[in-house]
């Protein structure tokens, strides 16, 4: 038996102040004799026995009062081996640690971090139980990999309970979020598997109780932790063990991403900060610092973010060479240092090469089907648009090599050529763009036996987006508005592509007029992305994703001989979001969270059929020998 607060213990002397009040109260007073009261000293001396032991009920109840009273301030402590007498308590218990390795747990108190007191709870555990209960078998799984445990039902008194200690002093809180449904549910489905293990069972949690890993964004992170705890088997008792400190302020930098998909050499484009206080009291005047290769920038300080809130900041930046390049935000290191920084990975090119297939070239700059197209995204002159755009015809096309290009556009184009279009669908499988506007020289039963469903090149599932059917042209001035024809409807969802036509009253809707367009039947896995206005809501623009590439079909030219799109203001802002949906980010691939899978593809005609596994070498040392 021990004393939380042994100091406290003193405290049981004022027991003796209950008994002192007892004897104090039976001071003997002068006895004066009278006739009246003969009767009620006759019926004392009856029942002086019963008031006798009434009053020492009394007082050993006042004294047990006081006692337990000072026992509750100084919390005694029982181990194991003070109850080793109790009927079962010769009985094996498992010990099932589950420990919260998150993030979270560097959050630092004072000089300790809530991962130090947690490590620390669960080696007193550990020795304890070495000391009273070395048969009890051990269960240790930390959150970061809570299928693995680094002990399994290993008796407390073993040594290897002692490696396992000594390998956690070297390791510390990881990058990961916890999941906690996911942590106990693991540990339950272990418990529901074991045959051999003790009857009766202790689930220790060992957590900071981080609001946001055990309430979760949605409120039902605790009735996931519940279901999974009713799942466990009889005689299963659940302890959780704060490890948290009292501190909780910390500032976040909780994303930084570029505004724009594509970053270019030379064009500025916005990055976006968002900076979170997680504390309980108002922070401001926050400073940040951006970092990219040799620069470094200070940001204009965040004047007030509040208690619980996010903030965004914008700012503008250029890089001035291509390349892979890296930018860092940092906010000033606070009492949770992982999340001061953030980082993010960009490939900047120095121009989206986008290779226009103009299917009727002409001699001046603005004739062909492509003219007015190129025009949009490459003007010339000091307007730097990031866009290369190299204008090739149908015969040049069975000679230009694709890997080049980013994006590839076919303006009118009768037909893709069927010697090269598996090369094409290979290309877009690999993540290049293709788009194809539709105008009177689109020859659809030559598409579609090149890349439509079935075809040699295309697959299966085809590579086009739709089926093209038969065309339809309208009368001239037929379909009121000025010139004539079918204006758009209202975009069902936001997209890209179509951003500028957003909003019932855009005057764009009305302003775009299509005087002729094919029918077309989408894809099950396309989106129609914009439609027409008219009876039966024909696609005007159809989506859709072809492995890691997309393909876009646009039911117009991009010239003037089917709508009045190409003369419309939003005609060169939609064609450069054209061209940065097809595409790929400056930022795929090159950003993966803590935890996720690298995935890789590997070309096996090019790497050898055998491969060898090298163990991680440790710091300054030479890789370890495979297992």
């Amino acid at each position: 038996m021990s004393l939380v607060h042994p100091l406290l213990a003193w405290g049981l002397g004022l027991v003796g102040v209950p008994i002192l009040i007892h004897l104090l109260a039976r001071r003997r007073f002068q006895v004066v004799r009278w006739a009246a009261m003969d009767l009620l000293l006759q019926a004392h001396k009856h029942n002086r026995r019963r008031i006798r032991l009434e009053h020492l009920l009394v007082l050993l109840l006042r004294c047990l009062a006081v006692a337990l009273v000072v026992l509750a301030v100084a919390r005694p402590v029982s181990t194991s081996g003070a109850l080793a007498l109790l009927p079962g308590a010769g009985e094996a218990i498992e010990r099932v640690v589950l420990l919260d390795d998150s993030g979270s747990m560097g959050h630092r108190t004072g000089r300790t971090r809530a991962w130090d007191r947690a490590r620390d709870a669960v080696r007193r555990l550990a020795d304890d139980l070495r000391r009273d209960r070395p048969g009890d078998p051990l269960t240790l799984v930390r959150a970061s990999r809570p299928d693995v445990p680094d002990l399994y039902l290993t008796p407390a008194g073993n040594e290897r309970v002692d490696a396992a200690l000594r390998a956690l002093e070297q390791q510390g809180p990881t990058a990961l979020s916890l999941d906690a449904p996911r942590l106990v549910g693991e540990a339950v489905r272990r418990m529901q598997a074991e045959k051999d293990a003790p009857g009766r069972r202790v689930l220790y949690v060992v957590t900071d109780l981080r609001r946001g890993d055990w309430l979760g964004a949605d409120g039902q992170v605790p009735r996931a932790v519940a279901a999974a705890l009713r799942a466990a088997p009889p005689e299963t008792r659940a302890l959780f063990a704060d490890a948290g400190g009292d501190d909780a302020a910390n500032l976040s930098l909780t994303a930084l991403e570029a505004a724009e998909p594509l970053v270019t050499a030379g064009v500025p484009v916005e990055l976006v900060v968002r900076l979170a206080n997680r504390g309980a009291a108002p922070v401001f005047d926050v400073p940040l610092v951006l970092e990219a290769g040799e620069a470094r920038v200070p940001l204009p300080p965040v004047a007030r973010v509040d208690a619980r809130a996010e903030v965004e900041v914008r700012h503008p930046f250029t890089f001035p060479a291509a390349g892979s390049r890296a930018v860092v935000v940092r906010c000033p290191e606070d009492a949770l240092p992982l999340d001061d920084a953030r980082a993010l990975a960009l490939e900047v090119r120095d121009v989206v090469r986008t290779l226009l297939v103009d299917g009727a070239p002409g001699l001046g700059p603005l004739d062909g089907e492509a003219g007015m197209l190129r025009m949009a995204l490459a003007p010339g002159g000091e307007l730097q648009t990031g866009v290369d755009a190299a204008v090739v015809g149908p015969d040049a096309l069975r000679e230009v090599e694709l890997a080049p290009f980013q994006a590839v556009i076919a303006c009118d184009l009768e037909a893709w050529p069927d010697a090269r279009a598996g090369e094409l669908a290979r290309w877009v499988e690999r993540g290049g763009g293709l788009a194809l506007f539709l105008g009177d020289r689109t020859d659809a039963a030559a598409w579609a036996r090149a890349l439509g469903p079935g075809s040699a090149a295309g697959g299966a599932g085809g590579l086009l987006p739709v089926g093209i059917g038969r065309r339809e042209v309208l009368p001239a001035g037929a379909g009121g508005g000025d010139g004539g024809g079918r204006g758009l409807l209202a975009p069902e969802a936001a997209h890209p592509l179509v951003s500028v036509f957003l909003g019932e009253r855009n005057p764009f809707l009305a302003r775009v007029r299509a005087r002729a367009w094919f029918a077309l039947a989408p894809a099950p896995e396309a989106t129609v992305v914009l439609r027409l206005d008219d009876a039966e809501r024909t696609p005007f623009v159809v989506e859709r994703t072809v492995g890691l590439g997309r393909v876009v079909v646009l039911n117009t030219s991009a010239d003037l001989e089917a709508s009045s799109w190409a003369r419309d203001p939003s005609f060169p802002v939609t064609a450069h979001e054209l061209v940065r949906r097809l595409t790929p980010p400056s930022a795929a691939g090159r950003n993966l969270a803590a935890g996720a899978p690298i995935v890789r593809r590997i070309n096996p005609a090019r790497v050898a059929p055998q491969a060898q596994l090298e163990r991680p070498a440790p710091a300054g040392g030479a890789p370890a020998p495979p297992p």
